[in-house]
C-alpha cells in the first residue's frame, strides 16, 4: 500500500491595505481690522469771549441728524451767572449732510449782562431742528469748487470758488461754503453771490470770508467746499 502524499501548503498574499486619513478642512477666518471714523462732535456750546464791541462770542457743535442734505436750526440759550435766561436764540446751518460735523462761532450781539462777569456766563444747546431743503435750493454740481487761498494782510481767511448756474434761464446765485478743519468738520460758512450768470455758465468768485481761521488751526491744513446754492 503506497502511502498518502504530504499535504500541500499553499500561501496566497493579499494585496496591502493601504489606509487614507482624511483631515477636516481647515477653515482660516481674516478678520479686517475695524474701521474708525472721526467721532462727531457732540452738541455743545462754549462761551469764547467778547468782540472788539463788547458782545459775546459763542461756539456752538454737533452734527446733523438728518437722514438728508437739509437746514439746521441749532437752538440755545445763554444764562448769567445767576442762571437766568439772558437770550434764547439760534444759528442757522445751510446744506447740512447727514451727520456733518460742525464747530462754528457766533455772534450774539448782546453784551455781558451787568453785574456779571463773563466767567459766570453759560450756555447749551436746546435743540437741533431738521429743515428740508425747498424752492430753488439746489446741491452742488461737478462744476463747483472752493479753494482755501490763504489769508489776506489782515489775516481774514481767502477763498477761490468756482460756481454753475445749472438752470436753463439766466440767474443769480446765491452758494453756501463750508471751511473744514482736517477731520472734515464745518468750522465755518457763510454765503457769497454770483451774479447775472448765464445759462449753464461757470464763474470764478474770490470770496473774502471777512473772518480770520478758527484759533489753533493752520490756513494750510484747512480745506473748503460749496455745500450747495439757491437761484433768483
Amino acid at each position: 500500500m503506497t502511502p498518502p502524499p504530504p499535504p500541500t501548503t499553499i500561501t496566497v498574499t493579499a494585496p496591502p491595505t493601504t489606509v487614507v486619513v482624511t483631515a477636516p478642512p481647515t477653515t482660516i477666518v481674516v478678520t479686517a481690522p475695524p474701521t474708525t471714523a472721526p467721532p462727531a462732535p457732540v452738541s455743545d456750546c462754549t462761551v469764547l469771549g467778547v468782540d472788539r464791541f463788547g458782545d459775546m462770542e459763542l461756539q456752538l457743535s454737533g452734527s446733523s441728524p438728518a437722514p438728508a442734505v437739509a437746514q439746521l436750526e441749532v437752538g440755545f440759550e445763554l444764562l448769567d451767572g445767576a442762571g437766568e435766561l439772558i437770550v434764547p436764540d439760534f444759528l442757522l446751518i445751510e446744506f447740512a449732510a447727514p451727520g456733518e460735523g460742525f464747530r462754528l462761532a457766533v455772534e450774539t450781539f448782546e453784551p455781558v449782562p451787568s453785574g456779571f462777569d463773563l466767567a459766570s456766563i453759560t450756555c447749551e444747546v436746546t435743540s437741533i431742528d431738521v429743515i428740508e431743503l425747498f424752492g430753488d435750493q439746489r446741491l452742488p454740481g461737478p462744476n463747483d469748487s472752493c479753494t482755501v487761498i490763504g489769508v489776506d494782510d489782515i489775516g481774514d481767511l481767502q477763498l477761490d470758488v468756482t460756481v454753475q448756474n445749472p438752470d436753463a434761464e439766466a440767474a443769480d446765485l446765491i452758494f453756501t461754503y463750508a471751511v473744514r478743519d482736517p477731520q472734515g468738520v464745518r468750522v465755518m460758512s457763510d454765503v457769497a453771490f454770483a451774479d447775472g450768470l448765464d445759462p449753464g455758465q461757470v464763474t470764478p468768485v474770490q470770496v473774502d470770508t471777512l473772518f480770520p481761521p478758527p484759533p489753533g488751526l493752520d490756513p494750510a491744513t484747512l480745506t473748503c467746499d460749496i455745500a450747495g446754492h439757491e437761484l433768483f
